[in-house]
This record gives structure tokens, sequence and C-alpha cells, in this order.
């Protein structure tokens, strides 16, 4: 398991998560909005497995991403 691409897949996943929540806002028919919100909750569903996958990484003494260790000694 790599923490870094763990992190970054999270992170995307939560762009593409905002991206879908607005545009079902924004949808012109509730079947549009269907579809995004659709596909939004199955980011939010992948989201959450891979915040569970890190989350049992670091508790197991894995190290963190290099994201979150940048300007530390």
């Amino acid at each position: 398991m790599d923490p870094n691409e763990v992190i970054a897949t999270m992170r995307s996943q939560v762009t593409a998560l905002a991206e879908s929540v607005s545009a079902a806002i924004e949808a012109g028919s509730v079947q549009r909005a269907a579809r995004h919100y659709e596909r939004a909750d199955t980011l939010r569903a992948a989201l959450v497995d891979e915040f569970v996958t890190l989350d049992e990484w670091l508790t197991n003494g894995g190290f963190l991403p290099t994201a979150w260790t940048n300007g530390r000694p």
C-alpha cells in the first residue's frame, strides 16, 4: 500500500464528488440530476474505502503520505 497514491486518489475523488454534486444541483431535469447523484454516491463509497485503507495503514504503523510530512524534520 502506498499512502501517497491513496491520498492522491482521495483528493481526486473529493474534487470529482464536488463536481458531481454541483452538476446535479444545476441539472435541468430530474433524470440528469439523478445520474449526477448516482455518480456522486459511487465516488462517496470509493472515498470511504480509500479512507479506511489509509486509516488501517496509519493505525498499524505505516508512514504518513509525503504531502502530510513536507516541512517536517
